[in-house]
């Protein structure tokens, strides 16, 4: 279905109960621009436009979708990469997956590099009593 054509059905049933996940995201990210809470729920039935949502509406993490998105290792992965960083607790989904791979150079390597550079900071600022200079890393 096009756009254009998904708005007109939309402006037709602004309820979000006779949307599907992918209308509803649309609708929210460009129509209202904004968070809409009542068609959370029937975004939240698709892990996809969950992991959407959170990364192009929110902005930040949408816990309430987090167990419906750790179910699926593709959007697990890419909701760890494009909005919270290292996922513990779908690591085990992910690593069942050829989404593994791309988690760990994506995610855990970023975030490993990351704990290196503050464990060098602090050791720099106890050695020295001084912050460290960003120029140093």
């Amino acid at each position: 279905m096009k756009l254009s054509r998904l708005y007109e059905d939309v402006k037709q049933h602004p309820d979000p109960s006779k949307m599907t996940p992918w209308q509803a995201y649309y609708y929210a990210r460009d129509v209202i621009k904004d968070r809409w809470p009542e068609a959370e729920p029937t975004i939240m039935q698709h892990p996809g436009w969950a992991c959407a949502y959170a990364r192009d509406v929110i902005g930040d993490r949408w816990p309430e979708a987090e167990p419906i998105i750790m179910r699926d290792p593709q959007w697990a992965c890419y909701y760890a990469r494009d909005v919270k960083g290292r996922w513990p607790e779908a690591e085990p989904t992910i690593k069942k997956s050829r989404w593994w791979m791309e988690y760990q150079e994506d995610v855990l390597v970023p975030w490993k590099r990351k704990q290196e550079i503050i464990k060098r900071g602090e050791e720099y600022q106890k050695r020295t009593g001084k912050l460290p200079d960003e120029d140093m890393f």
